[in-house]
């Protein structure tokens, strides 16, 4: 069973990581904001830290209550050099 809400945990994946790496990433959200408006709030974290990031894969796992979902994105997080 994964942690439904994963976002404050995400800079601390990142940081577990040295150069690049993918992130199973588990949250609860509104129907209608999965996959893309979750990812995108993914990517802009990644980017505060200095990664980039890419969605592999998504799935809506199961329904949790109306409207809401439990999804489950990959996301390949690669760190940016500047």
């Amino acid at each position: 069973m994964g942690y439904l809400n994963s976002i404050p945990f995400f800079k601390y994946a990142l940081k577990g990581l040295k150069n690049e790496g993918i992130i199973h990433f588990h949250q609860k959200c509104r129907e209608e904001e999965f996959p893309h408006k979750l990812f995108n709030e993914i990517k802009d974290m990644a980017l505060e830290y200095g990664y980039e990031a890419k969605m592999l894969f998504y799935k809506k796992i199961k329904s949790y209550a109306p409207r809401i979902i439990h999804g489950v994105i990959d996301i390949k997080v690669r760190k940016v050099h500047s």
